[in-house]
């Protein structure tokens, strides 16, 4: 490596640049010239007013909305459950307690269809046409929300359902009275 001229120089000549001392009163003139940025004591108190107010301020947010998307709440008339899906307070209301009255009429219509088993596929098949029909009102409900009309249609369509089971309900107890009467006239 070749050295360069000018550190050559310093390294030879170094003696001769150290005869000359700086003037003691120079460091005060570069001491206030010079701004040192003083450091403040972390206030923790601040701090935790800062956070405690940043999480009420959350929560409150949250309650907020909690309280404008419940399902009475002000902007409660018309809430999607999913995008395929428009939830009208009326109609899921009217949806839950058919749907129970449904199950607890099957349960009991349940027992006599085991002896007509193509009775119990026909019913199956008028449901399922039913259930076809809902649908259709359904994609209908999506077209048009504020239709009062597709609601009810679709709350007598739970009607009709029960209808046909109370009826095949009435019809099977009916028919076993008629057994039992038989029988009660057999044994006399």
């Amino acid at each position: 490596m070749k050295e360069d001229k000018l550190e050559k120089f310093l390294r030879e000549n170094r003696e001769q640049f150290d005869v000359y001392d700086p003037d003691p009163g120079i460091w005060h003139k570069i001491k206030p010239a010079r701004k040192v940025k003083e450091e403040k004591p972390v206030n923790w108190r601040v701090i935790g007013w800062r956070g405690a107010a940043a999480g009420i301020v959350f929560i409150l947010s949250l309650l907020i909305a909690e309280y404008l998307l419940q399902p009475y709440g002000p902007f409660s008339r018309f809430k999607f459950a999913n995008r395929n899906e428009i939830m009208i307070p009326e109609l899921q209301e009217a949806e839950i307690y058919y749907t129970s009255q449904l199950q607890l009429k099957f349960q009991d219509v349940k027992d006599y269809l085991t002896e007509y088993p193509g009775l119990e596929n026909e019913l199956i098949r008028d449901f399922q046409a039913i259930d076809s029909i809902q649908n259709e009102l359904k994609k209908d409900l999506k077209d048009n929300i504020s239709n009062r009309e597709v609601v009810e249609a679709l709350i007598q369509n739970y009607r009709i359902k029960l209808t046909i089971l109370e009826d095949l309900l009435q019809h099977f107890e009916y028919a076993e009275g008629e057994k039992n009467d038989e029988n009660n006239n057999h044994e006399l």
